[in-house]
């Protein structure tokens, strides 16, 4: 198990988050089931209605196989998200990853409570 807490900066680094998400195959499936693409995810992190402040590691899975990979990860994620108070959510993200000219980006994105 790997235990570390990485902290969200008060500045969005929304072109940074934006380079390591795939354009055509990026879609975050909330644990709701609602399914945001990369510029629905963006906008809402810009414009405030999903906050994340911090993430503290728990558990991290990583498995890769050619230029597919998979990573899943248990965390503490402190969020506000959509018009909600600011909480700690249990979060299991599945990741599926692809590696396009030596660089890995993200694709599909599931996120459920653990």
């Amino acid at each position: 198990m790997l235990y570390r807490t990485t902290p969200m900066h008060d500045k969005k680094d929304l072109v940074s988050l934006a380079s390591i998400l795939d354009d055509d195959s990026f879609v975050l499936v909330h644990m709701t089931g609602m399914e945001q693409d990369k510029q629905a995810f963006i906008q809402a992190i810009k414009d405030g209605t999903l906050n994340y402040y911090s993430a503290h590691h728990e558990n991290i899975r990583t498995e890769v196989n050619g230029v597919h990979a998979e990573v899943v990860g248990e965390s503490r994620v402190a969020a506000a998200v959509f018009g909600g108070g600011r909480h700690t959510w249990r979060l299991r993200l599945q990741i599926q990853f692809i590696s396009r000219n030596g660089k890995w980006i993200a694709g599909r994105m599931f996120a459920s409570a653990y």
